[in-house]
């Protein structure tokens, strides 16, 4: 019996004819199909390589690409049976990884045996590699299926919800292990994953400010505020990669603190009677919160300062009627108690002193401005030009 034609080395120099390029492509599809089903025990690797190299240095390197490109697609589409098969199985993930690994496993087998198609071929056209290829085509062909991606959604979705609540999240961090893996120089998971994780807590952490707002007190929210992003930092390190984690505290605080601050403050005067009282240990409360984030201790020193101009102000129009002694025996007494809550309460914040500092400073030269801005008037009324009747002619 006539054993079947192969493809042979090509020794001419003479380009390949149509019919040829049809020959070695279809020697070489038959070897990259028994790669695909695992069936490499009886191949020649010499024998592929100098096949590719001909088809190459022939101008047929398209047909070798495009063609790897369908043989890979055909084996996806057998892979995205057995995947669907398994979409309402408590062992969807696993069949997933399986089938994730199966594939690289029999891309990575191609790439070696393509790799003068990658030389010779792919880097001069500038296109994916195999490798890069084979993923992306495993991206489309299987995780962006609807069928499939709707289930990897629901599967997200659930684990960012047992993460907070602290449950299993083995599932979770399996497919959160199998997706990052499909990125090329990690793309996928930057791009897609990454943002739905943040994008989805992000609304979560919304709601939860609302919530706490809507308890009218700024202690309240500050004591709840620092048991959740405490609780909620620990799920997150745990939970996600040490990128995505940092990205997702970073906006964790940012809904809780910076984009509150304002509110939180002036919840029912809340850090203006906490100042008035003196409330030392509420202070200290409201100053560990809000120095979590950048701009917390600015807000902070923004309400001191404007607490203590108006408080000033007000010392200075009791007691200026009667002498300057009592004014500045009340300033003195206001310092002592800011001195006590830099100490006790702003774990003496370099920006919460210069600010109180400047503020006492404009205190103690309050009348001599005042004076000035008083004589600075007079002095621009007298030079008034006179616009009273001329005398007649």
């Amino acid at each position: 019996m006539a054993k079947p034609a192969v493809a042979k080395e090509n020794t001419r120099k003479t380009p390949m004819k149509t019919d040829d390029v049809k020959t070695t492509w279809d020697y070489l599809k038959t070897i990259l199909q028994k790669i695909a089903h695992n069936d490499t025990a009886d191949l020649s690797f010499d024998l592929i390589y100098t096949n590719v190299a001909s088809m190459v240095e022939n101008n047929a390197g398209n047909v070798v690409y495009n063609g790897s490109a369908d043989v890979l697609k055909e084996l996806l589409g057998e892979m995205r049976q057995s995947v669907e098969a398994t979409l309402e199985d408590p062992n969807f993930i696993e069949q997933l990884k399986r089938t994730y690994q199966d594939f690289r496993k029999t891309a990575g087998i191609m790439k070696d045996v393509l790799m003068y198609l990658n030389r010779g071929f792919i880097q001069k056209n500038r296109l994916p590699n195999i490798s890069d290829m084979a993923m992306n085509l495993y991206r489309q062909e299987i995780i962006d299926h609807p069928a499939v991606k709707a289930k990897i959604d629901a599967i997200l979705r659930n684990g960012l919800n047992n993460s907070l609540a602290n449950d299993d999240r083995q599932a979770y961090k399996d497919t959160v292990d199998m997706l990052s893996g499909l990125g090329i120089d990690g793309k996928r998971y930057k791009e897609e994953l990454e943002r739905k994780i943040v994008d989805d807590l992000t609304l979560i952490y919304q709601r939860k400010a609302l919530e706490l707002l809507d308890l009218g007190s700024t202690l309240e929210y500050v004591k709840r505020a620092r048991e959740y992003i405490g609780r909620e930092t620990q799920i997150v390190q745990e939970g996600y990669e040490k990128g995505t984690a940092e990205k997702i505290i970073q906006s964790l605080k940012y809904e809780l603190i910076s984009k509150q601050k304002e509110m939180i403050l002036k919840i029912h005067n809340g850090m203006e009677n906490m100042l008035v009282n003196v409330k030392i240990d509420d202070l200290r409360e409201v100053y560990e919160l809000f120095s979590k984030v950048d701009d917390g201790v600015d807000a902070l020193a923004a309400e001191c300062s404007r607490y203590l101009r108006i408080r000033g102000e007000d010392l200075f129009q009791q007691f200026s009627g009667i002498g300057g002694p009592e004014y500045l025996e009340e300033i003195i007494q206001l310092k002592e108690v800011f001195d006590r809550f830099l100490s006790e309460s702003f774990d003496n914040s370099d920006t919460l002193r210069t600010q109180i500092q400047a503020d006492f400073d404009y205190f103690l030269t309050l009348e001599q401005n005042i004076s000035q801005a008083n004589d600075d008037n007079a002095v621009l009324h007298n030079n008034e030009p006179d616009y009273g009747e001329e005398s007649d002619a």
